[in-house]
């Protein structure tokens, strides 16, 4: 109970380790803590985090559930690079920036929840590149800026709805037959 930080690279490839249950009392997660542990299912986060910090769950291919705390708000580079087994994410309405490559090569990724009333503001470059399952996305209206190529290479999306009219090239976006609705 008096664990109140988790250090760098501190689980990094145990893998071996399934699920994990971080405490009330973890305030901070430093980058990579959990990186390349392609073991691990289930994370659950009862610490008020601020951020989920680069690389913090890279390749942790086999990562199937993770709450993200209504704490945080921002999330870091490469925070869920790779975690193909992961289907959907729900991003709290504290999040304010989504760094780069974030959900990238998320292959299984179908669903992304922006819940309300959203504080995105930034979503960066390649954040959602070869997210080949993900077939639709609702960007909250609250988005002023986007990095380049955000959904590159999501074969299977069809729809996309957002509030700004936006250069679906710089998003990444070549099919032309996506559905876009402006909020």
């Amino acid at each position: 109970s008096s664990l109140n930080k988790i250090d760098c690279f501190c689980f990094n490839m145990c893998m071996s380790l399934i699920e994990i249950e971080i405490p009330s009392s973890v305030n901070n997660i430093e980058k990579g803590a959990f990186n390349e542990c392609s073991s691990l299912k289930i994370v659950k986060i009862n610490g008020p985090l601020n951020e989920i910090k680069d690389n913090t769950f890279y390749n942790c291919s086999s990562l199937i559930e993770i709450n993200i705390p209504s704490s945080v708000s921002k999330i870091g580079k490469n925070a869920f690079t790779q975690c193909s087994s992961l289907k959907q994410i729900s991003i709290p309405a504290s999040v304010v920036n989504i760094e780069m490559n974030v959900f990238a090569y998320c292959s299984s990724l179908e669903k992304v929840m922006f819940l309300a009333p959203s504080s995105l503001n930034y979503v960066g470059s390649r954040s959602f590149e070869q997210c080949k399952s993900l077939k639709e996305i609702d960007f909250p209206s609250s988005i002023s800026s986007f990095g380049c190529n955000v959904l590159s290479g999501c074969s299977s999306l069809e729809q996309i709805t957002i509030s700004q009219p936006v250069d679906l090239k710089r998003l990444g976006v070549e099919n032309s037959n996506i559905k876009i609705n402006c909020k």
